[in-house]
């Protein structure tokens, strides 16, 4: 999905005359939700895989950064 994404941005957009390029980052986590959790479980399993996937983007954002310094 976040390929998709990605390539539906990779070209050049044109707002009020200047040309623009748009970039995005994708962080990602994954878990097994087990049968039997109730709604607080789900909330608490959500937000644990906004945290881990924002953490990922970040650390592949630090990444990039670094291989294009190094050219």
């Amino acid at each position: 999905m976040a390929e998709r994404v990605r390539n539906c941005l990779a070209g050049a957009v044109t707002v009020a005359a200047a040309e623009l390029r748009l970039g995005m980052s994708v962080g990602a986590a994954e878990t097994a939700v087990p049968a039997d959790v109730d709604a607080a479980g789900n909330r608490e399993l959500a937000s644990a895989l906004l945290i881990a996937a924002d953490h990922d983007m970040y650390r592949v954002k630090t990444e990039m950064r670094r291989a294009a310094a190094e050219g």
